[in-house]
Parts: structure tokens; sequence; C-alpha cells
């Protein structure tokens, strides 16, 4: 039910599901599901360091959600702080990014703010909305 609040989107527009840190994907399923719902075509990105991590969301995405267009990326999130991550999407795209779980609660606010930071300067620049979705829960650090 909230996947709608988060995506806010613009019905005619090609939405990207880009999610950072992506593991199996499992986090992000509702979102892209409730984006294949609202928009006229979706892309999900799982982008994780871990190519495993990355054939299996790809692996659960063609299963549970084969309308979704696939486009893993194995590689850092600092990939996608270069504008050149975006050169090939087309100018009614809007993006979600989506940084979620204990990997943002391991970092020191510090790091976060610039990791923010680092991202709205890149959307910035780009032709088309762009917003980051984080959900921080406690982490080892916090105990």
């Amino acid at each position: 039910e909230k996947a709608a609040l988060i995506l806010d989107v613009n019905k005619t527009a090609h939405h990207w599901v880009l999610d950072l840190g992506s593991g199996s994907g499992w986090m992000c399923r509702d979102i892209v599901a409730e984006a294949l719902r609202l928009c006229e075509s979706v892309t999900y990105t799982p982008l994780d360091t871990a190519l495993e991590a990355v054939n299996t969301a790809k692996e659960m995405y063609g299963l549970e959600l084969p309308a979704a267009k696939l486009l893993p990326h194995v590689g850092s999130w600092d990939d996608a702080m270069q504008t050149s991550f975006y050169k090939d999407l087309p100018q009614d795209t809007e993006i979600t990014a989506t940084f979620m779980g204990t990997t943002a609660g391991n970092f020191s606010d510090d790091y976060m703010v610039s990791f923010i930071d680092g991202f709205l300067s890149t959307w910035d620049q780009l032709p088309f909305r762009a917003k980051l979705v984080l959900w921080v829960d406690g982490a080892p650090s916090d105990l």
C-alpha cells in the first residue's frame, strides 16, 4: 500500500526502479509490482557488487514479475552517481532509486549525508525526475 505513495509516478512515463545494494532484490519487489500496475513501462535494475546476488534478483523478477524489463548491473552504487550511468534512458523516464536495510544503517551520519548529496548532485544534471528512497534500520554499530 505504501509503494504507491513512494512511487508518486507520472503514469505515462517510463519508470526505472534502481535497487542500490539490491542483494536478492526481495525488498524492492512490492515497489516494482506497484510500478507495473501504475506505469506504462518499468525497468528494474538490481545493482550490487555480488554477481550471485544480482543473478538471484534477475531470476526472481523474471519468474515473479516478467513484465518488468530487467537491466542488472554488477558494480558499486558509485557507478550510479555518474551522469553517464543514465545516458541511454528515454527522456520521459522517472527514476526511483532505493537504498534499503542494514546497509544504510552501517554508515555514519556524515557518510549518509555525503551519499545522499552525491545522488542529488548527479540527478540535478539529468533531464528527468529522480528520487532516492532510503530505508534505514539498526545496525551492529548501534549496539
